[in-house]
């Protein structure tokens, strides 16, 4: 079993029983922008002042930034993303600080506040120590003191807690929060210490109006509000949410409930901009709650925003090979201008290969939506790492991949590539003609219930870097529309691989199907099914110990058991296996019926037939593609091998042999 620890969604909410009290308090989080330092985006071994959100404190005389450490500073990588705060100075309390932003991070009174960062010592440097600070307008609440000290090359999790204290901070109720983080001055000279992974939270058990966001889209979408996490006073119930959608007609006064309902049904593009008045770039909204306290109902108020950003479509021919100023030809899109900065992007369905050449593609920072049956392609013949640039900024963009969309990666290099939200099977092409393949970090979340493929011309060029936390439900990887050398896929997060199956082959006989390297625990489904087929000498790297449902190799199901590479100690010991690591496989060798030899499927819709101890009719195939055999006694049957057998059909048991059976049965859809 995987158990997924997340950390709260902006706008979400979690309960805790409050200690010594049958009561529940809320535990909510305040936004910290940039908390993982994942902007800008480094290449290995690259630093930067110029931090999103976070700006320098004390003495910046040397270094204060984000910086993406190689494997000589931290072997086993950093704790989220691929960057860190590093703070390198001669002097103390000097690092980076952030003022918190809205409403929400002003200092509340009768809550507790939760800062939680993982502080780092790299493998090189003299460690400097830390202070970690929770400060309003200028004055210090709470600080942690190098209260945890981690080993070389290593970071540890620790905390900033405060509580309320009326005595000393009434006065500072509703001014600006600030997170400070510093360094301590213990090398008595130049010093270094490193952060990573900034959350902050409070929990209050006062009734809280959980707004559901910030909101952002695109002009002409619709909006859909979310009030339902929002909690009522102790022993109450919310009886009334009401919405202000028009905050600037009254100045942020007095308050217009405009919509009821803790869901409202989605708003219109034409009514929020008609009859709210909203326009493209912020809008405040504000959500009122009103529960049934006693004796007097309590009622609650909270802000957030409706980003609306422009949408910039593109409206150039669908397969414009050779026009290598595509993305950045200007009368391409229907604003006259290439996307840049904050604004959405959309590639229409249809749109077969969109090109991306110019070493001039500006960067934006909205959302990219690649339609149906439509590619981007950064790179051509010739190409500049700045095309990468037309995807949108990793760490502010989302991705969206409609049914048969792709990315096709020509560009070669270590590009970072945004989060992805999958609304159908969608494919990434890492290298393919002759173009050197590319070694790409996916550092966000990919998320969809779909399947997501990766092409590739040779697994030693074409890498997937898989460095988060994934929903999609299957992987698939094979060779390169021209090249067939495929891809390799790394899972280096727990869950990076997805919830379902995966499915390494080679798209021409003898071909090479790629490589899987497991680099963290629990990278697959324990419920999946790893099938490798082709001639890679080794198939899978376990770095990591892992545990998968089925294992079938070159359409042959294996038995359960743990397997490994001759230098690890497990039971099956494979020469195509690498790694000192074991991949555990729990579900046995099974027989599928089918009735067409060595034909994918089943045999058709309806694949009648006899079951007993001398004819042909078992696969140990799940798809069907081997030599069939007659019943292998103690074996769970499968009804039936592939994916064509959808009708009802008859298996008669025993003929002129006869059998008994004493397994069991599962159908397969």
């Amino acid at each position: 079993m995987r158990i997924s620890l997340k950390p709260l969604l902006a706008g979400a909410a979690a309960l805790a029983f409050m200690a010594g009290s049958p009561l529940f308090a809320a535990i909510l989080p305040i936004t910290v922008s940039n908390p993982g330092f994942e902007s800008p985006v480094l290449a290995d071994g690259s630093s930067s002042t110029a931090v999103s959100g976070w700006s320098t404190f004390g003495n910046a005389g040397f270094f204060v930034g984000a910086w993406n450490p190689q494997s000589t500073y931290y072997a086993n990588g950093v704790p989220e993303g691929q960057n860190i705060i590093d703070i390198y100075q001669s002097a103390a309390f000097s690092g980076c600080s952030q003022i918190l932003q809205g409403a929400e991070g002003q200092f509340q009174a009768d809550v507790t506040y939760d800062l939680k960062f993982k502080v780092g010592r790299n493998l090189t440097d003299t460690y400097d120590g830390y202070i970690a600070q929770l400060v309003v307008n200028g004055t210090i609440i709470a600080q942690d003191d190098n209260s945890r000290v981690p080993s070389a090359g290593s970071f540890v999790a620790t905390t900033v807690k405060y509580s309320y204290n009326a005595a000393l901070h009434s006065g500072l109720v509703g001014q600006p929060m600030e997170i400070r983080l510093l360094t301590k001055g213990l090398a008595g000279g130049f010093g270094d210490v490193n952060f990573d992974e900034v959350q902050l939270t409070y929990e209050t058990s006062n009734a809280v109006a959980v707004h559901g966001g910030a909101y952002r889209l695109s002009q002409g979408s619709p909006l859909s509000l979310n009030g339902s996490a929002s909690i009522p006073s102790p022993g109450a119930t919310i009886t009334t949410y009401e919405w202000d959608l028009n905050d600037g007609d009254d100045g942020g006064g007095a308050f217009t409930a405009n919509l009821t309902g803790a869901t409202p049904a989605a708003i219109a593009y034409a009514t929020l901009t008609g009859t709210y008045g909203m326009v493209v770039g912020a809008n405040t909204i504000r959500l009122r709650i009103t529960d049934n306290s006693t004796p007097t109902p309590k009622s609650v108020i909270s802000p957030t925003t409706v980003t609306i950003y422009p949408l910039y479509t593109y409206t150039g021919p669908a397969n414009p090979r050779g026009q290598d100023e595509n993305w950045n030809k200007t009368a391409n899109w229907n604003t006259a201008a290439v996307p840049s900065g904050p604004v959405d992007a959309m590639i229409p369905a249809g749109k077969t290969i969109v090109p991306v050449i110019s070493a001039s593609t500006p960067t934006y920072t909205g959302n990219l939506t690649i339609g149906a049956n439509s590619q981007i392609s950064l790179g051509w013949t010739t190409s500049s790492a700045s095309v990468a640039n037309a995807l949108g900024t990793p760490g502010s963009t989302v991705i969206t991949m409609d049914s048969g969309s792709s990315i096709n990666f020509r560009i070669g290099g270590t590009p970072y590539v945004p989060g992805i939200a999958l609304i159908g099977n969608a494919s990434v092409i890492l290298g393919s003609s002759t173009q050197t393949g590319a070694q790409a970090s996916f550092n966000y979340p990919i998320t969809g219930a779909s399947r997501l493929s990766f092409f590739g011309n040779g697994p030693g060029s074409c890498v997937a870097r898989l460095n988060a936390v994934n929903t999609f439900n299957e992987i698939y990887t094979a060779g390169g529309p021209y090249v067939d050398g495929g891809v390799t896929i790394q899972g280096n997060a727990p869950g990076s691989l997805g919830t379902g199956n995966l499915t390494l082959t080679a798209l021409t006989g003898g071909g090479n199907s790629g490589v899987v390297v497991i680099n963290a625990e629990n990278a697959m489904a324990d419920s999946a099914t790893l099938s490798m087929d082709g001639n890679s000498a080794v198939k899978i790297t376990m770095n990591a110990n892992d545990t998968i449902s089925r294992l079938v190799i070159n359409g042959a199901q294996m038995p359960a058991g743990t397997y490994g590479s001759s230098t690890s100690a497990a039971t099956f010991k494979q020469t195509w296996m690498a790694g000192t690591a074991i991949l555990t496989v729990t579900e046995g060798q099974a027989n599928y019926w089918d009735i067409n030899g060595a034909t994918a499927g089943a045999g058709g819709a309806t694949p009648t037939g006899t079951w007993d101890s001398s004819t042909t009719n078992w696969s140990t195939s799940p798809t069907g593609v081997l030599t069939t055999a007659p019943w292998i006694s103690g074996r769970t049957a499968v009804f039936a091998a592939g994916s064509d057998a959808t009708g009802t059909y008859a298996v008669t048991l025993g003929g002129s042999n006869g059998i008994t059976v004493t397994n069991s049965f599962t159908a397969s859809a």
